[in-house]
């Protein structure tokens, strides 16, 4: 799985679109898996938090004209959507 994530991430990369990287935010945690595909409840809160702050920068930024800041969620390029790249 981790040549799919790192393509998911270079790709993220070149168009220059959030990535929630919930590889490398889980990385260590193998409690919340209960299995090797599904997440447990806990690591459903986690992937759920994750989406709700990323969707949220977008809509702020969005408002306010500028750049998502970056997070710990979106890929590691650090990059963001601009005013432009939303719908």
């Amino acid at each position: 799985m981790a040549n799919a994530n790192d393509t998911m991430r270079e790709l993220a990369a070149e168009q220059n679109v959030p990535l929630i990287d919930l590889e490398r935010q889980l990385e260590g945690r193998e409690a919340l898996h209960p299995d090797p595909i599904h997440l447990n409840e806990e690591g459903v809160a986690i992937k759920a938090e994750a989406v709700a702050e990323l969707i949220a920068d977008m809509i702020t930024s969005r408002d306010e004209g500028k750049s998502a800041p970056a997070r710990d969620s979106v890929n590691p390029t650090e990059s963001t959507p601009t005013k432009e790249s939303l719908p």
